[in-house]
Parts: structure tokens; C-alpha cells; sequence
């Protein structure tokens, strides 16, 4: 019982690291595609904007491969 215990308990802290390091990788992507947009020539705060609003899947046929 303690071994099924200790097994779930680190089932669910592998799970957790996961997710950080999935999140820590969009956010260096999508950092990455923000300093492009600004190097082509468009604000950051706009090119923030639109980062965003492509991550959230709001732009119809644009995406970003994480």
C-alpha cells in the first residue's frame, strides 16, 4: 500500500514537472516569435498582442509549433 502510495504521489510530481517545463517552452517560443515581429518592424506591444491571440488559437490558419 505505501509502495502504490509513493508511486502515485511521484506519478503526480512527474506530472507537475511536465506541465512547468511545457509552459517554460511556449513561453521561450512564443518570446522567440515576439522578438521577431519586432525586428520586422512591429511594436512590441503589438507583436505581443498578436503572439497572443495566435497561441490562443484566434487567428484562423495561423499557428505556432511548440
Amino acid at each position: 500500500e505505501r509502495a502504490k502510495i509513493a508511486a502515485e504521489a511521484k506519478a503526480a510530481a512527474d506530472a507537475q514537472e511536465a506541465r512547468e517545463r511545457n509552459r517554460a517552452h511556449k513561453a521561450k517560443i512564443n518570446r522567440e516569435a515576439v522578438a521577431s515581429l519586432v525586428a520586422g518592424g512591429i511594436a512590441e506591444d503589438v507583436a505581443k498582442a498578436v503572439v497572443t491571440l495566435i497561441a490562443q488559437g484566434n487567428v484562423a490558419n495561423v499557428d505556432i509549433s511548440y
